[in-house]
């Protein structure tokens, strides 16, 4: 009896432990105030659903976050948010972003705002501002289904998940409402501070293409250089007097992937290059971005974007892009040297 006893007390322990250590991934994911967080062994995630299932928080469990977005405006009020239905505008919130391609087709389909028809910025409101309703979602997962545009005629399905491997799959697709065929791809663009050093590896025979949308064709033109094949611009060198600052984009094909270096960290976002015969011929496989301010402290950020396949949509298609970040620690110095053997050895 006594042997019986003291067996059933140790199975109760053992079940009891393992209930306590295993954790299923249908609960709910940690929340800060509007932010649900996704909190791996060695990442942490974080996605605000009232900005469009945005993501603004990336880092290392207790580390800083390695995105540009400032954590001030991710509970503001509600009635400080913006308003989808008060058309064309732009409020800074940083993160990752997900926008359509192409963006020539931002403001072509819509009759509300007729003196933007041909224009390329801002975005459409509803596909980065509009509430987007959680339709999935656990302690490493969380997928969105954003509100319906009627500017753009679609509708975006966004999903975050934290992999086994310790990378996070983003994947997003668009969905055409309209009872018309539309052209949709998916845009992707992830945003860090101005200075970050930067790099794009490229395919052979790849040549970056610019893309100049303020300032004219190359109007004081952000330096950039070409080093053992990697793309990037030289984005602390001093702006020339006179500038407030300088931007510029670039585009080309890539080897698959961009890298960027934030603060003791290698950040590098992947995805599928053998799509990039399919992407939009106004865009390019992968396209960076650089707006770096004249003052250290002026506000400035770098874009790292990647297009996916644009598709001809029939009412109620979609087409859909994913794309995976991983985190690396850097503890090198601070050169492109460095950076690149660094690339080289540990993603490559």
């Amino acid at each position: 009896m006594v042997i019986c006893k003291f067996f059933v007390a140790i199975m109760c322990s053992l079940i009891l432990t393992a209930c306590s250590t295993i954790h299923s991934d249908s609960d709910e994911p940690d929340s800060e105030g509007e932010l649900v967080v996704l909190r791996g062994k060695t990442i942490e995630v974080g996605v605000l659903p009232e900005l469009a299932g945005r993501v603004v928080l990336l880092r290392r469990p207790g580390g800083e976050n390695l995105l540009r977005s400032d954590p001030a405006l991710w509970n503001e009020p509600a009635d400080a948010r913006p308003d989808p239905a008060d058309g064309p505008f732009w409020k800074e919130y940083g993160g990752h972003i997900t926008w359509l391609s192409p963006q020539s087709g931002w403001w072509a389909h819509q009759e509300a705002y007729p003196e933007m028809r041909g224009k390329g910025w801002p975005p459409d409101p509803y596909q980065i501002y509009g509430p987007a309703e959680v339709i999935d979602k656990g302690t490493r997962h969380v997928v969105l289904r954003g509100p319906k545009s009627p500017l753009v005629g679609a509708r975006m399905t966004k999903e975050v998940r934290l992999l086994d491997d310790g990378r996070v799959l983003v994947k997003a697709s668009v969905e055409n409402i309209t009872d018309e065929p539309r052209t949709w791809g998916i845009f992707t663009n992830t945003r860090f501070a101005p200075r970050t050093p930067s790099y794009i590896p490229l395919a052979q025979d790849d040549e970056p293409v610019f893309i100049s949308l303020f300032t004219g064709p190359r109007d004081n033109p952000l330096p950039f250089a070409i080093i053992d094949g990697f793309f990037s611009f030289r984005a602390n060198e001093p702006v020339p007097a006179g500038l407030d600052g300088w931007s510029d984009k670039a585009s080309m094909t890539s080897r698959g992937y961009i890298a960027a270096f934030p603060s003791g960290h290698c950040f590098v976002k992947r995805a599928d290059v053998s799509l990039a015969p399919q992407v939009h011929p106004e865009h390019r496989f992968a396209e960076i971005y650089n707006n770096v301010p004249a003052k250290p402290d002026g506000w400035g950020i770098l874009e790292l974007e990647f297009v996916g396949p644009s598709k001809l949509l029939a009412p109620g298609e979609s087409v859909s892009f994913e794309e995976t970040w991983e985190v690396l620690d850097y503890d090198g110095p601070n050169t492109d040297a460095d950076h690149i053997a660094f690339l080289k050895a540990n993603v490559e």
